[in-house]
């Protein structure tokens, strides 16, 4: 009975393996909408006061959507071995560069909304999250190494980027903590769902 429990909840079965698939064709362009509504969200509450400010950061957060939408399918691309200058442009092969430039980056982005917006920004304790995506585009595709170098890097980013603004030591420690605590998750679980994959040769 407990066999056959297993079988009925086994999500690489028949019947349930075409939501692995819409998973795997949509995760860029489902991100990129999450991603733009939480820093869109953010946004509004921050610069209700600046609109002139809020409509170039909504410029901003639509360029980034169209680039991350536009690196997607270069990734599509280059897996099915089609090369075109899009493929050239974006490199989609090194992983590493592209997910430490993406950590970079968003603690860059972070430290400006901070500065607009003072010490008090609701970015440093709501936008943080933003680093959980570069990890989890690594975590998928490269070894244990990379990993764990581009995951310290945005740790130790985060701290700093809390100590700017909190005093006490679970708001200093807390979202690092996550952050580790997620990526890593996603590592692990990347890694079974290839076992799965090869085992049912799906």
């Amino acid at each position: 009975m407990l066999h056959r429990v297993q079988l009925r909840t086994d999500p690489f079965i028949a019947p349930h393996r075409w939501l692995l698939r819409l998973g795997a064709r949509f995760y860029y362009p489902i991100a990129a909408v999450a991603v733009a509504l939480i820093v869109g969200i953010v946004v509004r509450e921050a610069f209700v006061a600046k609109p002139n400010v809020r409509h170039l950061a909504d410029a901003v957060l639509v360029g980034g959507a169209c680039v991350f939408v536009l690196f997607w399918r270069a990734e599509r691309m280059w897996l099915r071995r089609q090369v075109n200058w899009l493929v050239r442009l974006t490199r989609p092969d090194l992983t590493f560069l592209w997910s430490g430039l993406g950590v970079i980056l968003i603690a860059a982005g972070l430290v400006a909304f901070i500065q607009l917006t003072g010490p008090n920004s609701i970015a440093a304790n709501h936008l943080w999250p933003l680093f959980l995506f570069p990890l989890l585009f690594l975590s998928e595709r490269s070894n244990m190494v990379p990993f764990m170098l581009v995951t310290g890097l945005a740790c130790v980013l985060l701290t700093l980027l809390r100590l700017s603004v909190s005093n006490t030591l679970s708001g200093v420690l807390t979202p690092p903590l996550w952050l580790a605590v997620l990526a890593a998750s996603n590592y692990y679980l990347a890694r079974r769902n290839v076992l799965f994959q090869i085992r049912t040769e799906l």
